[in-house]
């Protein structure tokens, strides 16, 4: 059974959320107290419109019992995302792309997202009745 592909690409912003109190000892120095120093905590948080078309996408594929592969290129591998030349033309977030090479970039409409997602669960039935 050949499962289609559906994956969407977002790229995630590093962002300050608050600090963390972080104990550093003195390895020269044993005897001295250690210092406690505030340092930033950082996560990776997706901008809204790229969290709402992830969404969005993922509501939609499950109404044709398809499965969404989210890829956030920011915390991706880099030597992974090398070895993968789709990303590379990747410029525009977030993307949709499906098993077909078709795709939506940017801001996308449920509708297009629908039409997409049925088009590829039609191919996909195909594939299988004739498998």
């Amino acid at each position: 059974m050949a499962e289609s592909k559906i994956r969407v690409y977002v790229k995630s912003v590093k962002t300050v959320t608050g600090t963390v109190e972080v104990e550093r000892e003195y390895i020269t120095r044993p005897r001295l107290p250690p210092t406690v120093k505030a340092e930033p905590k950082h996560e990776y948080i997706l901008p809204e419109d790229q969290q709402k078309a992830t969404e969005m996408v993922k509501s939609i594929a499950s109404k044709y019992a398809l499965k969404v592969e989210v890829v956030d290129v920011t915390r991706e591998n880099v030597f992974r995302r090398e070895m993968q030349k789709e990303r590379e033309k990747i410029r525009i977030f977030p993307t949709l792309i499906v098993s077909s090479r078709e795709r939506i970039e940017g801001n996308m409409t449920e509708q297009q997202v629908e039409e997409l997602l049925s088009d590829t669960h039609q191919r996909s039935k195909r594939t299988m009745s004739l498998g």
